[in-house]
């Protein structure tokens, strides 16, 4: 751990006080800037570098709002605490403190210990008791919440007896809500939480079940409920809310703007989908729908235009659609493609069941197989590609 360092002397240069005498004239003055000598870093970012890793940069930035934290005794409380009695691995403290900076100079009896404990109820229903040791759960649940620090217990929770109520008491509900929308702690209940919830209740919607699926309902501006509810309906083709999909609908059109809500729409609808296979896969695949417009196009091109895929048999298998396509579709329909032209796969194979394989089980069956013979070049190829790498299939990163 760095320590204070100490502050540089802002006394003038030597020749600026030597004056002669009152008879000799003054030295010209300088401007203010040539003499301003930049501040040494604080603790924090000594402490911020040694302790978890920051870059100096960011050190600097995120060390602000700590500038009068000069001892460790506090922040090492505090990550003390979210690692022994929250149960933060390394990298959720990491993004923890990156989101809230200012909670490393908290007090933990009087200020983290309330906070804690009101998500720890949220995991009473399983036999969770405050003396155990801390849960997964309730790691990514704090982790996630993290802005909620920021906040007193006070204001937190009438916000989270509010959500309780919404969903009968289900603190397994609740819990998995505030994963998905952290700010629904954040909001004032009586004010937003309120009026959301008045809005759903006029359009006789089953309220608990649409929280369930698009928890952010409750904190959007009434303008942008009505707005969600409208294209879904329209552009749709819907006019009854117990429609299977609705609620599906409406929770992706909420992580969107309805001008690329209907940009998403249109670009599938040009692609061959109907409304019945827009809903399917809405439901099946809601994260394609974040995928920006350039790499929904690219996606839509390779399936349909590229490997002759319908609509109705890309939704048989929708996991390739949140597949990267760059760092695992290309490369092995590459490889697949010129084991197939050189007669050692078979003329009517089936890429659909490569593509969504686990990574050893293809590598078992189509690069390991090919390794020596006429494949060779194309395998050696293909275990020189990222593709070969990755264990574990990722969604794209072209993600919104």
């Amino acid at each position: 751990m760095g320590s204070t360092l100490a502050k540089p002397s802002l006394r003038p240069p030597f020749h600026l006080l030597a004056g002669a005498g009152p008879t000799t004239s003054r030295a010209p003055s300088l401007p203010s800037s040539s003499l301003s000598i930049p501040s040494p870093p604080s603790f924090m970012v000594d402490y911020l570098v040694d302790r978890l890793g920051y870059p100096k940069d960011k050190a600097l930035a995120a060390s602000k709002p700590l500038l009068r934290v000069t001892s460790p005794e506090k922040p090492d409380a505090v990550l003390d605490f979210l690692r022994r009695r929250a149960g933060l691995s390394i990298p959720q403290l990491h993004r923890f403190v990156r989101c809230r900076p200012s909670i490393l100079n908290a007090d933990v009896p009087s200020n983290l210990l309330p906070k804690l404990s009101l998500f720890h109820s949220l995991l009473s229903d399983v036999g969770a008791s405050p003396d155990d040791l801390p849960s997964k759960d309730l790691a990514a649940l704090v982790s996630t919440c993290a802005s909620a620090f920021g906040y007193s217990a006070a204001r937190l929770g009438p916000a989270l007896d509010f959500l309780r109520s919404l969903l009968a008491g289900d603190n397994r509900k609740a819990a998995s809500a505030l994963r998905r929308c952290p700010r629904l702690l954040t909001n004032d209940p009586k004010k937003v939480l309120a009026r959301n919830l008045a809005v759903l209740r006029r359009r006789s919607l089953d309220v608990a079940a649409l929280v369930e699926k698009a928890p952010v309902v409750l904190i959007l501006s009434p303008e942008r409920l009505d707005s969600t509810f409208r294209i879904v309906e329209k552009e749709l083709n819907i006019d009854n809310a117990s429609v299977d999909g609705y609620f599906d609908a409406v929770y992706v059109g909420t992580s969107m703007s309805e001008e690329a809500f209907k940009n998403k729409l249109g670009m599938l609808r040009s692609y061959g989908f109907s409304n019945a296979e827009l809903f399917t896969l809405i439901r099946r695949a809601p994260p394609f729908f974040r995928l920006t417009d350039e790499h929904m196009k690219k996606k839509l091109e390779f399936f349909i235009r590229t490997l002759g895929y319908t609509p109705q048999s890309l939704l048989w298998n929708t996991w390739q659609l949140l597949f990267s396509l760059e760092t695992k579709l290309l490369p092995r329909y590459e490889l697949l493609r010129g084991l197939q032209s050189r007669k050692l796969l078979p003329g009517d194979f089936k890429y659909a069941k490569a593509f969504v394989m686990p990574q050893e089980r293809f590598n078992q069956e189509y690069v390991y197989k090919f390794k020596d013979g006429s494949g060779s070049d194309l395998v050696e190829s293909y275990m020189n590609s990222p593709a070969f790498r990755k264990s574990s299939p990722e969604d794209d990163s072209g993600s919104i």
